[in-house]
Protein backbone atom coordinates (compact mmCIF):
# COMPACT_ATOMS: atom_id res chain seq x y z
CA UNK A 1 0.00 0.00 0.00
CA UNK A 2 1.46 3.31 -1.07
CA UNK A 3 2.02 6.25 1.24
CA UNK A 4 -0.63 8.27 -0.61
CA UNK A 5 -3.28 5.58 -0.07
CA UNK A 6 -2.40 5.30 3.61
CA UNK A 7 -2.68 9.04 4.05
CA UNK A 8 -6.06 9.14 2.29
CA UNK A 9 -7.43 6.28 4.42
CA UNK A 10 -6.21 8.01 7.56
CA UNK A 11 -7.96 11.23 6.55
CA UNK A 12 -11.14 9.28 5.75
CA UNK A 13 -10.96 7.56 9.14
CA UNK A 14 -10.67 10.91 10.90
CA UNK A 15 -13.58 12.31 8.90
CA UNK A 16 -15.83 9.38 9.84
CA UNK A 17 -14.95 9.68 13.53
CA UNK A 18 -15.50 13.43 13.49
CA UNK A 19 -18.89 12.97 11.81
CA UNK A 20 -19.99 10.39 14.39
CA UNK A 21 -18.92 12.63 17.26
CA UNK A 22 -20.73 15.58 15.70
CA UNK A 23 -23.96 13.59 15.32
CA UNK A 24 -23.82 12.31 18.92
CA UNK A 25 -22.99 15.75 20.30
CA UNK A 26 -25.81 17.34 18.31
CA UNK A 27 -28.29 14.74 19.55
CA UNK A 28 -27.30 15.29 23.18
CA UNK A 29 -27.43 19.06 22.75
CA UNK A 30 -30.89 18.88 21.16
CA UNK A 31 -32.12 16.64 23.97
CA UNK A 32 -30.77 19.08 26.56
CA UNK A 33 -32.43 22.05 24.84
CA UNK A 34 -35.77 20.24 24.71
CA UNK A 35 -35.50 19.28 28.37
CA UNK A 36 -34.65 22.85 29.40
CA UNK A 37 -37.52 24.18 27.30
CA UNK A 38 -39.92 21.81 29.06
CA UNK A 39 -38.83 23.24 32.41
CA UNK A 40 -39.74 26.82 31.43
CA UNK A 41 -43.33 27.64 32.51
CA UNK A 42 -44.66 29.04 29.22
CA UNK A 43 -48.21 30.45 29.40
CA UNK A 44 -50.75 28.08 27.91
CA UNK A 45 -53.08 29.48 25.31
CA UNK A 46 -55.68 26.84 26.04
CA UNK A 47 -56.38 25.43 29.45
CA UNK A 48 -57.01 21.70 29.45
CA UNK A 49 -59.08 20.08 32.12
CA UNK A 50 -57.12 17.92 34.51
CA UNK A 51 -57.50 14.23 33.77
CA UNK A 52 -58.27 11.94 36.70
CA UNK A 53 -57.87 8.17 37.08
CA UNK A 54 -61.66 7.86 37.08
CA UNK A 55 -61.80 9.49 33.63
CA UNK A 56 -59.21 7.09 32.22
CA UNK A 57 -61.00 4.08 33.68
CA UNK A 58 -64.32 5.26 32.28
CA UNK A 59 -62.82 5.65 28.80
CA UNK A 60 -61.10 2.26 28.99
CA UNK A 61 -57.64 3.69 28.41
CA UNK A 62 -55.82 0.50 29.44
CA UNK A 63 -56.44 -3.16 28.77
CA UNK A 64 -54.68 -4.05 32.01
CA UNK A 65 -53.39 -2.36 35.14
CA UNK A 66 -50.71 -3.49 37.59
CA UNK A 67 -51.88 -5.19 40.75
CA UNK A 68 -48.57 -4.33 42.42
CA UNK A 69 -47.01 -0.94 41.66
CA UNK A 70 -43.49 -0.18 42.89
CA UNK A 71 -42.13 3.37 42.86
CA UNK A 72 -38.51 4.40 43.37
CA UNK A 73 -38.18 7.97 44.62
CA UNK A 74 -34.71 8.94 43.48
CA UNK A 75 -32.97 11.24 45.99
CA UNK A 76 -32.64 14.85 44.90
CA UNK A 77 -29.27 16.58 45.04
CA UNK A 78 -30.79 19.85 46.15
CA UNK A 79 -30.17 20.61 49.81
CA UNK A 80 -33.16 20.51 52.17
CA UNK A 81 -33.60 20.06 55.87
CA UNK A 82 -34.71 16.80 57.43
CA UNK A 83 -38.28 17.80 58.25
CA UNK A 84 -38.91 19.27 54.82
CA UNK A 85 -37.52 16.15 53.14
CA UNK A 86 -39.89 13.94 55.16
CA UNK A 87 -42.87 16.17 54.35
CA UNK A 88 -42.05 16.14 50.64
CA UNK A 89 -41.85 12.35 50.55
CA UNK A 90 -45.05 11.98 52.56
CA UNK A 91 -46.84 14.26 50.10
CA UNK A 92 -45.59 12.16 47.18
CA UNK A 93 -46.70 9.01 48.97
CA UNK A 94 -50.11 10.55 49.65
CA UNK A 95 -50.61 11.22 45.93
CA UNK A 96 -49.52 7.72 44.94
CA UNK A 97 -51.84 6.17 47.52
CA UNK A 98 -54.81 8.19 46.29
CA UNK A 99 -54.20 7.25 42.65
CA UNK A 100 -53.70 3.60 43.58
CA UNK A 101 -57.06 3.52 45.35
CA UNK A 102 -58.82 5.08 42.37
CA UNK A 103 -57.17 2.68 39.93
CA UNK A 104 -57.78 -0.41 42.06
CA UNK A 105 -54.09 -1.20 42.62
CA UNK A 106 -53.86 -3.65 45.52
CA UNK A 107 -50.23 -3.15 46.57
CA UNK A 108 -48.08 -0.01 46.49
CA UNK A 109 -44.38 -0.32 47.28
CA UNK A 110 -42.43 2.91 47.68
CA UNK A 111 -38.64 2.71 47.79
CA UNK A 112 -36.67 5.55 49.36
CA UNK A 113 -32.91 5.12 49.16
CA UNK A 114 -32.32 7.59 52.00
CA UNK A 115 -34.45 5.51 54.39
CA UNK A 116 -36.48 8.47 55.66
CA UNK A 117 -39.84 6.82 55.06
CA UNK A 118 -38.86 3.65 56.92
CA UNK A 119 -37.21 5.49 59.81
CA UNK A 120 -40.24 7.78 60.20
CA UNK A 121 -42.80 5.04 59.53
CA UNK A 122 -44.91 6.01 62.55
CA UNK A 123 -45.21 9.62 61.42
CA UNK A 124 -45.86 8.56 57.83
CA UNK A 125 -48.61 6.14 58.85
CA UNK A 126 -50.27 8.80 61.00
CA UNK A 127 -50.23 11.34 58.15
CA UNK A 128 -51.82 8.82 55.78
CA UNK A 129 -54.38 7.49 58.23
CA UNK A 130 -52.77 4.04 58.13
CA UNK A 131 -51.18 1.79 60.71
CA UNK A 132 -47.88 -0.03 60.92
CA UNK A 133 -48.45 -3.77 60.63
CA UNK A 134 -46.54 -5.97 63.03
CA UNK A 135 -43.52 -4.84 65.03
CA UNK A 136 -42.09 -1.63 63.64
CA UNK A 137 -38.55 -2.23 64.91
CA UNK A 138 -38.29 -5.56 63.12
CA UNK A 139 -39.43 -3.92 59.89
CA UNK A 140 -36.77 -1.23 60.14
CA UNK A 141 -34.05 -3.85 60.57
CA UNK A 142 -34.93 -5.58 57.29
CA UNK A 143 -35.79 -2.31 55.51
CA UNK A 144 -39.46 -3.12 54.94
CA UNK A 145 -42.41 -1.61 56.84
CA UNK A 146 -45.97 -2.56 55.86
CA UNK A 147 -48.82 -0.07 56.29
CA UNK A 148 -52.50 -0.95 56.24
CA UNK A 149 -55.79 0.51 57.33
CA UNK A 150 -56.40 0.65 61.08
CA UNK A 151 -59.14 -1.98 60.81
CA UNK A 152 -56.75 -4.59 59.39
CA UNK A 153 -53.55 -3.81 61.27
CA UNK A 154 -52.27 -2.65 64.62
CA UNK A 155 -51.24 0.98 64.93
CA UNK A 156 -47.91 2.07 66.34
CA UNK A 157 -48.01 5.61 67.73
CA UNK A 158 -45.11 8.02 67.27
CA UNK A 159 -43.13 8.75 70.41
CA UNK A 160 -44.14 12.42 70.28
CA UNK A 161 -47.86 11.57 70.39
CA UNK A 162 -47.92 9.04 73.21
CA UNK A 163 -49.38 11.68 75.54
CA UNK A 164 -51.62 13.23 72.90
CA UNK A 165 -55.33 13.03 73.70
CA UNK A 166 -56.12 12.10 70.10
CA UNK A 167 -54.52 8.69 70.69
CA UNK A 168 -56.62 6.23 72.68
CA UNK A 169 -55.93 2.64 73.64
CA UNK A 170 -58.33 0.14 72.11
CA UNK A 171 -58.27 -3.57 72.82
CA UNK A 172 -59.28 -6.30 70.45
CA UNK A 173 -62.91 -6.24 71.63
CA UNK A 174 -63.19 -2.46 71.36
CA UNK A 175 -62.74 -1.62 75.06
CA UNK A 176 -60.24 0.97 76.20
CA UNK A 177 -57.36 -0.58 78.11
CA UNK A 178 -53.93 0.49 79.23
CA UNK A 179 -52.11 -2.18 77.24
CA UNK A 180 -54.04 -2.14 73.98
CA UNK A 181 -53.22 -0.80 70.54
CA UNK A 182 -52.98 2.97 70.10
CA UNK A 183 -55.35 4.32 67.46
CA UNK A 184 -55.54 7.90 66.18
CA UNK A 185 -59.12 9.19 66.37
CA UNK A 186 -58.32 12.39 64.47
CA UNK A 187 -57.68 10.54 61.22
CA UNK A 188 -60.94 10.04 59.32
CA UNK A 189 -61.68 6.61 57.86
CA UNK A 190 -60.31 6.29 54.34
CA UNK A 191 -62.54 5.61 51.40
CA UNK A 192 -61.93 3.32 48.48
CA UNK A 193 -60.42 -0.15 48.32
CA UNK A 194 -57.78 -1.20 50.79
CA UNK A 195 -54.21 -0.77 49.54
CA UNK A 196 -51.22 -2.40 51.18
CA UNK A 197 -48.36 0.10 51.34
CA UNK A 198 -44.80 -1.21 51.58
CA UNK A 199 -42.13 1.27 52.65
CA UNK A 200 -38.69 0.15 51.50
CA UNK A 201 -35.16 1.34 52.19
CA UNK A 202 -31.72 0.24 51.04
CA UNK A 203 -31.62 -2.28 53.89
CA UNK A 204 -34.13 -4.41 51.98
CA UNK A 205 -31.63 -4.87 49.16
CA UNK A 206 -28.09 -6.23 49.32
CA UNK A 207 -27.68 -5.66 53.11
CA UNK A 208 -30.70 -7.86 53.79
CA UNK A 209 -29.42 -10.56 51.43
CA UNK A 210 -26.02 -10.50 53.14
CA UNK A 211 -27.73 -10.87 56.50
CA UNK A 212 -29.77 -13.82 55.19
CA UNK A 213 -26.62 -15.52 53.91
CA UNK A 214 -24.91 -14.99 57.26
CA UNK A 215 -27.87 -16.42 59.18
CA UNK A 216 -28.06 -19.45 56.90
CA UNK A 217 -24.35 -20.09 57.31
CA UNK A 218 -24.59 -19.94 61.10
CA UNK A 219 -27.71 -22.11 61.28
CA UNK A 220 -26.45 -24.74 58.85
CA UNK A 221 -22.77 -24.88 59.66
CA UNK A 222 -22.64 -28.66 59.25
CA UNK A 223 -24.91 -28.85 56.18
CA UNK A 224 -24.47 -27.67 52.64
CA UNK A 225 -26.55 -24.61 51.78
CA UNK A 226 -28.58 -25.24 48.63
CA UNK A 227 -30.05 -22.74 46.22
CA UNK A 228 -33.52 -23.92 47.25
CA UNK A 229 -32.85 -22.88 50.85
CA UNK A 230 -31.74 -19.43 49.74
CA UNK A 231 -34.77 -19.06 47.43
CA UNK A 232 -37.18 -20.05 50.21
CA UNK A 233 -35.62 -17.53 52.58
CA UNK A 234 -35.79 -14.74 50.01
CA UNK A 235 -39.41 -15.58 49.15
CA UNK A 236 -40.26 -15.34 52.85
CA UNK A 237 -39.88 -11.55 52.56
CA UNK A 238 -43.28 -9.87 52.51
CA UNK A 239 -42.39 -8.00 49.31
CA UNK A 240 -43.91 -9.69 46.28
CA UNK A 241 -42.75 -9.12 42.72
CA UNK A 242 -44.10 -5.83 41.30
CA UNK A 243 -45.88 -5.76 37.95
CA UNK A 244 -44.64 -2.24 37.21
CA UNK A 245 -41.59 -0.40 38.55
CA UNK A 246 -41.81 3.38 38.19
CA UNK A 247 -38.47 5.13 38.72
CA UNK A 248 -39.12 8.80 39.47
CA UNK A 249 -35.98 10.89 39.13
CA UNK A 250 -32.34 10.71 38.20
CA UNK A 251 -30.65 11.47 34.87
CA UNK A 252 -30.65 7.80 33.82
CA UNK A 253 -32.31 4.56 34.88
CA UNK A 254 -30.93 3.21 38.15
CA UNK A 255 -32.39 0.89 40.78
CA UNK A 256 -30.75 2.85 43.63
CA UNK A 257 -30.43 -0.35 45.68
CA UNK A 258 -33.95 -1.70 45.07
CA UNK A 259 -34.06 -5.50 45.68
CA UNK A 260 -33.09 -6.84 42.22
CA UNK A 261 -34.32 -10.40 42.84
CA UNK A 262 -37.90 -9.12 43.04
CA UNK A 263 -38.08 -7.65 39.52
CA UNK A 264 -37.46 -10.63 37.25
CA UNK A 265 -40.62 -10.04 35.17
CA UNK A 266 -41.30 -6.42 36.07
CA UNK A 267 -41.96 -3.71 33.50
CA UNK A 268 -39.94 -0.54 34.12
CA UNK A 269 -40.58 3.11 33.36
CA UNK A 270 -38.14 5.92 34.10
CA UNK A 271 -39.11 9.59 34.37
CA UNK A 272 -35.83 11.49 34.29
CA UNK A 273 -34.64 15.06 34.67
CA UNK A 274 -31.19 16.70 34.88
CA UNK A 275 -29.56 15.99 38.23
CA UNK A 276 -28.59 19.64 38.71
CA UNK A 277 -32.16 20.95 38.49
CA UNK A 278 -34.87 21.03 41.12
CA UNK A 279 -37.07 17.90 41.00
CA UNK A 280 -40.42 18.47 39.27
CA UNK A 281 -43.65 17.69 41.12
CA UNK A 282 -45.07 14.19 40.96
CA UNK A 283 -48.25 14.46 38.91
CA UNK A 284 -50.80 11.99 37.63
CA UNK A 285 -49.74 12.76 34.06
CA UNK A 286 -46.30 11.33 34.85
CA UNK A 287 -47.73 8.17 36.39
CA UNK A 288 -50.09 7.93 33.45
CA UNK A 289 -47.17 7.50 31.06
CA UNK A 290 -45.87 4.60 33.14
CA UNK A 291 -49.31 2.99 33.11
CA UNK A 292 -49.49 3.47 29.33
CA UNK A 293 -46.22 1.57 29.00
CA UNK A 294 -47.49 -1.27 31.16
CA UNK A 295 -50.89 -1.34 29.46
CA UNK A 296 -49.29 -1.83 26.05
CA UNK A 297 -46.65 -4.33 27.12
CA UNK A 298 -46.88 -7.95 26.03
CA UNK A 299 -45.73 -10.68 28.38
CA UNK A 300 -44.17 -13.57 26.46
CA UNK A 301 -42.82 -16.36 28.61
CA UNK A 302 -40.42 -18.97 27.33
CA UNK A 303 -41.20 -22.65 27.45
Amino acid sequence: MSALTTRLLFQLHLAVLASLHAVLASARAARLVLRLASLVPFPRLRQHEAVTPADDLKRGRWNKLPKHLAVILAPARTASDFRQAVQDKVEQLRKLLGWSRELGIATLSVYDETGLLVEEASEVSTALGLCVEGVEGAGKECGLVVLRRPASAKAVAPKETLLDESWVAVSGDGDSTSSATLVNEDVPPTAGPDVQVNLLSRRAGQPWLARVAKDLASQNSSEEISSEMVAETIDALLLTEPDLLFVFGGPYLRLHGFPPWQIRLTEMYHHSWPSWTRPPPLTYEVLRKALDLYGGAEMRFGR
